[in-house]
């Protein structure tokens, strides 16, 4: 019977979307980490020691394909209603929970173990040099895999489980996967991990304490991994010895515990839950007027307008009533004071800054939105699919609510989530201000955040409505929103060649010029880019929300033809106006920007930068050594614009001989950026200009002789832009 349940749900789940899409996330992972994560110069890329590395780091994104897989496989019975037929059956609890446990083990692990596929592409990469491999050994994939990998999801799965077993409730178990990834990152952080970047380095004493309390190990295995030589690190894997055989034996008891608790606490029986039924009497049921009809106007201005306040106050009593958004509350407040806390207090060697307005809206903008991100993709999938989990879908859709007013209830929703954490995230700041003793609390300053920081996220909760509405899978959904955020809004898109700032989305802090406050020129220059970038993001949402009321459908089990269909049918004259004004608006902001920013010329992508740099050092290395004139004296005139994010500059310079031998040309260069206005010589002239590479040959009219000086005198002027 376990054979068999086993087979029945792992066939089920194992060719599921979800499962190919997280196996496409872990090789694609696993080759970034490996072509572009940390290099040593004597350690080939494929050693021991980097596939390790990488098998640690990506086993952290286990808790989220645990807990995704862990609702449809744990929870599966709850959402179909099916509980009261499986418990019925003569399938005991050891034979239920035990396979339960083995399908979500084994495919996590499954998708996990793909990370190996993205770590051996690098074999196949005509870029990466021979001499920087070594020869392809199956057992270190294979090793790490088993004392690393497979731990990991089985403490995952004991944590999903219980959760799932303990609340019934699939929000519980998304909510409960996001605190346990993020209190592990913030103990990591508190506890000074080796594998973190920017941490203080911790004691030993730390170190040791860390190495065993580390749920993953990672502590464990850097700790271990910390003295080793190149060699080492070439040809040896982590074994299981000291401070990592302890972590594993510590962590494996553990799990060990909690799913024996598991087992003890869960129970086939349901309880019952009386009702009280109040009895009334004769009169007291017998309607005091007659019958009457009465006309409505289901369609009218002011009865759509009821309704969408009715829905959006529906869907905000799911939100704000519901244990999992105040968790959700109390761990960002958590992790938000200890990082003020961690940048109040300084390092060791200088004091830290004051809790001034300036530094806490820096601080807000700074962490706010990966956080936001976050919640809205959970969220979002939550508010979409809540009536059709609720087996309420048929009695709304037969309701006389436009597409329209349910559309708009659900953005409303949504879009106060993150402003709920922002202003949570103000209020937090300015008692910590009071608290400090600094009382110039600057309210206008803080409401601004409410624009940098709330409207990007508002955009991206209209773009996750959107995937989820195209889309009829909500797992599926959650997992192409999370791939367009991040490759499209934050900065892993530059590691796939997506720089081009017309192909980001809602992005103001990742992009070519980032928000930032200061107290010495605010938001700077780069307030004007931001509000041409979040139009043109507008612009682009435009498009979505109209595809959203398109596809929206009143029955989620239409098939992708029927979906089409019904949205052929759902246009009309005010659509088409939507979709051109969008498609206008989208227009006007890049011409407007190019016009502004000339930015078809002077945008280069990160490999158009590297082949300029090549091609310059092929061009001018062979003049690196050259002999030249030296500078001697210099007079400038620097006019600032700080307005205009302009400069101005005239320039004379003396330049002499020092050299024991005439000189008959000198190389001038000027940065690519600058643009020359004019130069004139003393005796000598430009023979030959490269304004690509800002390099100028100068031919003297005769030649300078040792000692001899000249005159030069150039104006240039440069200046950027908010945009680039």
């Amino acid at each position: 019977m376990l054979g068999r349940l086993f087979l029945k749900e792992f066939k089920q789940h194992l060719f599921s979307w979800l499962t190919l899409i997280g196996i496409l996330a872990f090789v694609f992972f696993g080759f970034m980490i490996s072509v572009n994560g940390i290099k040593i110069p004597t350690v080939n890329m494929n050693a021991p020691y980097f596939i390790g590395y990488t098998i640690s780091l990506t086993s952290i994104g286990g808790i989220f394909v645990v807990s995704l897989l862990g609702v449809q496989i744990l929870l599966k019975e709850k959402e179909h209603q099916l509980e009261q037929l499986v418990y019925a059956t003569p399938v005991t609890k050891f034979q239920y929970l035990t396979s339960k446990l083995l399908v979500l083990v084994t495919i996590s692990f499954t998708v996990s173990a793909f990370v190996c596929l993205g770590m051996s592409m690098l074999f196949i990469l005509p870029s990466i040099p021979a001499d920087r491999l070594g020869s392809y050994q199956l057992f270190h994939y294979l090793w790490h895999l088993m004392v690393i990998s497979l731990p990991n999801i089985l403490f995952f799965s004991a944590f999903t489980m219980a959760l799932a077993s303990i609340t019934k409730s699939r929000l519980a178990v998304y909510v409960g996967g996001l605190l346990l990834y993020i209190l592990y990152m913030a103990g990591s952080v508190f506890l000074g991990a080796p594998w973190l970047a920017g941490v203080s380095p911790a004691s030993a004493e730390s170190i040791s304490i860390a190495a065993l309390i580390d749920p993953l190990g990672l502590t464990a295995y850097f700790d271990q991994t910390a003295a080793w030589s190149a060699d080492q690190m070439n040809h040896q894997s982590i074994a299981l010895k000291g401070s990592f055989l302890l972590n594993r034996l510590f962590w494996g008891i553990f799990t060990l515990f909690t799913l024996l608790l598991t087992y003890y606490k869960f129970s086939f029986r349901q309880l019952s839950t009386r009702v009280k039924v109040e009895s009334y009497t004769e009169e007291e049921n017998r309607p005091s007027f007659g019958y009457r009809t009465i006309s409505t106007k289901p369609q009218s201005v002011k009865v759509q307008l009821s309704m969408l306040l009715r829905l959006s106050k529906m869907n905000l009593k799911v939100i704000f009533q519901s244990i999992s958004f105040y968790v959700i509350l109390l761990l960002w407040s958590f992790i938000f004071l200890m990082e003020m806390f961690g940048m109040l207090s300084g390092g060791s060697r200088m004091a830290g800054p004051h809790p001034v307005t300036t530094n806490m809206i820096s601080l807000t903008m700074e962490m706010i939105p990966v956080f936001g991100l976050m919640v809205l993709l959970f969220y979002g999938s939550e508010l979409i699919w809540r009536k059709k989990l609720l087996k309420m879908d048929g009695l709304l859709d037969t309701s006389p609510v436009k597409n329209s007013i349910f559309y708009l209830s659900t953005i409303f929703s949504l879009c106060l989530i993150p402003l709920s954490l922002i202003l949570l995230s103000c209020l937090i700041s300015m008692m910590v201000q009071i608290a400090h003793g600094f009382y110039d609390i600057e309210v206008l300053l803080y409401l601004k955040v409410f624009y940098f920081a709330g409207v990007p996220l508002i955009l991206v909760a209209i773009l996750v409505v959107f995937i989820q509405t195209l889309v009829r899978n909500r797992y599926m959904g959650m997992l192409l929103s999370a791939l367009f955020v991040l490759l499209f809004t934050l900065p892993l898109s530059s590691l796939v060649g997506i720089e081009h700032p017309f192909l980001r989305y809602a992005a103001p802090f990742f992009t070519m010029a980032p928000v930032d406050y200061s107290a010495f020129n605010g938001f700077g220059a780069y307030t004007e880019g931001f509000h041409w970038r979040m139009l043109y993001s507008a612009s682009v949402a435009i498009l979505f929300i109209v595809g959203a009321y398109l596809f929206w459908s009143r029955d989620q089990s239409k098939g992708l033809l029927q979906s089409l269909k019904m949205a052929k049918n759902s246009l009309s004259s005010s659509t088409y106006l939507l979709l051109l004004f969008g498609l206008v608006a989208i227009s006007m902001n890049v011409a407007y920007v190019m016009y502004e920013t000339e930015l078809p010329t002077q945008f280069r992508t990160a490999k158009e930068e590297e082949k300029w740099a090549v091609d310059y050092e092929l061009k001018y290395k062979q003049f690196e050594q050259m002999d030249q004139p030296s500078i001697t004296a210099v007079y400038s005139e620097v006019e600032l614009y700080p307005n205009k994010q302009k400069y101005q500059v005239r320039a004379v310079y003396t330049i002499k001989n020092k050299q024991p031998f005439p000189l008959n040309q000198a190389l001038m260069y000027l940065h690519p950026s600058v643009t020359l206005d004019s130069v004139t010589f003393q005796h000598a002239y430009i023979e030959e200009a490269d304004a690509a590479f800002g390099q100028y040959w100068i031919a003297f009219d005769e030649a300078l002789q040792p000692g001899d000086s000249l005159m030069m005198e150039f104006n240039f002027h440069t200046s950027w832009s908010g945009f680039n």
